[in-house]
């Protein structure tokens, strides 16, 4: 059952265990789709036969579980009073286990932190991939999240001096030029103010 919390209840969650994913099986086709997909396309993966002969079969690339956490964490948990909610990054990762292609593997989250940050709140998850039949788990990672309220302001601002800059400029092609320029500056102040960079 997928957990509903509300966004102004998340500091309640701190040092909590959120929930728990259902299984997911690991097929070839997935594990041969993420290496067309990363260009990782070593042996242990993807040649079945040698992989079988050599280590007793392939197993999933280790990135693939890790970003297997976009599927769980949905599955998981869900926000109310969110506008927003954005991947901030990794604290740290580590793959503790080999997933066996035909393995059965589940996502369980739990909320270390919140803090405040950029006028919404950065969340700290624990991510542990478990393995259905192993003791250890295949990967641990704390992921960030950075949630903002349903009334938070995230739009970038017109700029009108880029549409007086048409007429000063003479040039539609140029006047354009001009804006898209100013734009992307302005995304990249508001993605650093977002972010903390």
């Amino acid at each position: 059952m997928v957990q509903v919390i509300a966004y102004e209840q998340l500091e309640q969650w701190e040092g909590r265990e959120i929930g728990v994913s259902s299984w997911l099986q690991i097929d070839q086709a997935r594990v041969n789709a993420f290496a067309d997909a990363t260009g990782d396309h070593q042996w242990i993966h993807v040649d079945v036969e040698r992989a079988s002969r050599e280590r007793g079969g392939t197993i999933a690339h280790g990135f693939l579980t890790l970003t297997l956490i976009g599927v769980f964490g949905p599955e998981i948990c869900t926000y109310s009073g969110v506008g927003l909610s954005l991947f901030y990054g990794l604290n740290k990762v580590r793959f503790t286990n080999e997933v066996p292609v035909g393995s059965r593997i589940r996502g369980r989250q739990r909320l270390l932190s919140v803090v405040p940050r950029s006028g919404g709140k950065l969340c700290t998850n624990e991510y542990v991939i478990e393995m259905e039949g192993a003791e250890r788990p295949a990967c641990i990672a704390e992921g960030l999240g950075l949630i903002f309220p349903e009334d938070a302001s995230l739009t970038i601002p017109s700029d009108p001096a880029a549409a007086e800059s048409k007429s000063s400029l003479g040039s539609g092609l140029d006047a354009a030029a001009v804006r898209d320029r100013k734009v992307r500056q302005s995304t990249r102040e508001r993605s650093f103010c977002l972010l903390g960079l």
